[in-house]
């Protein structure tokens, strides 16, 4: 009976000691919730950062592009906007949004357009606020900066109120 005692002794002993090693873990997962939260607004804010230079064009009807999209958005950004951009619009790609993330837009497209470079994407989004209704070839073409989802869901939030 006393080595029983004993042996129980031992058993409460490391379990004790399992309880402490636990305790210890969950005091720090409050750090590690936070470290958490902060590296996923690093991620979001960093792609919002790679989205930045990007202005997606609504309402273009499809195969209107061709096979040369770069070319189709320099020509079709000045005429949309009506800017006279003193330097080549460059695009790293232009592209499609394919169509299993539409829902019943039969007739027109969404097309993103990846700038090179911030500045002309910022003046094509100024233009495009300040023009009023934009038309091409008798469709209304709506333009709209290209943000990361978590930041377009917090926008629509943000526009619900």
């Amino acid at each position: 009976m006393g080595m029983a005692i004993a042996g129980f002794k031992h058993c409460v002993t490391g379990l004790k000691q399992c309880v402490v090693i636990v305790e210890d873990r969950l005091n720090t997962v409050p750090e590690h919730d936070q470290e958490l939260l902060f590296l996923h607004s690093k991620i979001i804010d960093l792609e919002d950062k790679c989205h930045r230079d990007n202005v997606c064009l609504f309402g273009l009807l499809k195969c209107l592009e061709g096979t040369d999209m770069r070319g189709f958005l320099r020509y079709t950004l000045p005429t949309i906007t009506g800017l006279n951009f003193d330097f080549p619009l460059e695009f790293q790609r232009g592209q499609c949004v394919s169509q299993a993330h539409l829902y019943h837009l039969s007739q027109s497209h969404p097309i993103i357009a990846y700038f090179l470079k911030p500045e002309p994407a910022r003046q094509v989004l100024t233009a495009a606020r300040s023009h009023g209704p934009n038309t091409y070839e008798g469709h209304e073409i709506c333009m709209a900066a290209d943000f990361f989802r978590e930041t377009n869901d917090r926008h629509n939030a943000f526009l619900s109120l």
